[in-house]
Protein backbone atom coordinates (compact mmCIF):
# COMPACT_ATOMS: atom_id res chain seq x y z
CA UNK A 1 0.00 0.00 0.00
CA UNK A 2 1.42 3.37 -0.74
CA UNK A 3 -0.12 6.35 1.16
CA UNK A 4 0.80 10.02 -1.02
CA UNK A 5 0.04 13.92 -0.47
CA UNK A 6 -0.41 16.00 -3.70
CA UNK A 7 0.01 19.37 -3.46
CA UNK A 8 -0.34 22.42 -6.05
CA UNK A 9 0.15 19.19 -8.61
CA UNK A 10 3.05 17.79 -7.13
CA UNK A 11 3.62 14.51 -4.75
CA UNK A 12 4.54 16.62 -1.46
CA UNK A 13 4.62 13.48 0.28
CA UNK A 14 4.84 9.54 -0.33
CA UNK A 15 4.98 6.55 2.15
CA UNK A 16 4.79 3.08 1.61
CA UNK A 17 2.63 1.18 4.08
CA UNK A 18 3.71 -1.99 5.36
CA UNK A 19 0.54 -3.35 6.77
CA UNK A 20 -3.47 -2.52 6.17
CA UNK A 21 -3.48 -1.45 10.09
CA UNK A 22 -0.82 2.01 9.53
CA UNK A 23 -3.67 3.35 7.24
CA UNK A 24 -5.92 4.61 10.16
CA UNK A 25 -2.96 6.54 12.03
CA UNK A 26 -3.34 8.39 8.63
CA UNK A 27 -6.75 8.79 7.84
CA UNK A 28 -6.44 9.04 3.98
CA UNK A 29 -9.58 11.07 2.19
CA UNK A 30 -9.27 8.71 -0.41
CA UNK A 31 -9.18 4.69 -0.48
CA UNK A 32 -8.40 3.02 -3.82
CA UNK A 33 -7.94 -0.74 -3.88
CA UNK A 34 -7.53 -3.14 -6.63
CA UNK A 35 -6.29 -6.23 -7.00
CA UNK A 36 -2.17 -6.23 -8.43
CA UNK A 37 -3.18 -6.90 -11.77
CA UNK A 38 -5.28 -3.56 -12.04
CA UNK A 39 -2.84 -1.82 -10.72
CA UNK A 40 0.00 -2.76 -13.28
CA UNK A 41 -2.32 -2.04 -16.08
CA UNK A 42 -2.88 1.46 -14.69
CA UNK A 43 0.92 1.87 -14.37
CA UNK A 44 1.91 0.24 -17.53
CA UNK A 45 -0.74 2.51 -19.56
CA UNK A 46 -3.26 0.02 -20.65
CA UNK A 47 -5.97 0.96 -18.64
CA UNK A 48 -7.62 4.33 -17.86
CA UNK A 49 -8.06 5.13 -14.10
CA UNK A 50 -11.59 6.62 -14.75
CA UNK A 51 -12.56 3.73 -17.00
CA UNK A 52 -11.47 1.38 -13.98
CA UNK A 53 -13.34 3.15 -11.58
CA UNK A 54 -16.48 3.14 -13.32
CA UNK A 55 -16.46 -0.33 -14.28
CA UNK A 56 -15.34 -1.48 -10.51
CA UNK A 57 -12.32 -2.78 -11.16
CA UNK A 58 -10.87 0.12 -8.51
CA UNK A 59 -13.28 -0.03 -4.87
CA UNK A 60 -12.61 3.89 -3.96
CA UNK A 61 -13.62 5.32 -0.75
CA UNK A 62 -14.22 8.62 -0.23
CA UNK A 63 -15.91 12.04 -1.55
CA UNK A 64 -16.04 10.93 -4.67
CA UNK A 65 -17.73 14.57 -5.97
CA UNK A 66 -13.58 16.04 -5.02
CA UNK A 67 -12.43 12.97 -6.84
CA UNK A 68 -14.15 13.94 -9.76
CA UNK A 69 -13.51 17.58 -9.76
CA UNK A 70 -9.48 17.16 -9.81
CA UNK A 71 -10.15 14.54 -13.15
CA UNK A 72 -8.36 17.94 -15.27
CA UNK A 73 -4.90 16.73 -13.38
CA UNK A 74 -5.03 13.36 -14.97
CA UNK A 75 -2.34 14.56 -17.34
CA UNK A 76 -0.34 14.90 -14.62
CA UNK A 77 -0.92 11.34 -13.51
CA UNK A 78 -0.33 10.19 -16.60
CA UNK A 79 3.26 11.54 -17.34
CA UNK A 80 4.33 10.49 -13.61
CA UNK A 81 3.61 6.90 -14.28
CA UNK A 82 5.33 7.07 -17.71
CA UNK A 83 8.82 8.16 -15.71
CA UNK A 84 8.35 5.47 -13.00
CA UNK A 85 10.97 2.94 -13.07
CA UNK A 86 8.75 -0.14 -11.84
CA UNK A 87 9.86 -3.71 -11.15
CA UNK A 88 6.81 -6.04 -10.88
CA UNK A 89 6.60 -9.11 -8.16
CA UNK A 90 5.44 -10.97 -11.86
CA UNK A 91 8.71 -10.38 -13.09
CA UNK A 92 6.93 -9.00 -16.27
Amino acid sequence: MVHLVPRGGRIEKLRVLDEPDDLEEIDPAYLARAPYTVWKQLLQGNLDPVEAVLRRRIAVKGDLQQLIERLRFKGIADRVFAELKTEYVDGQ
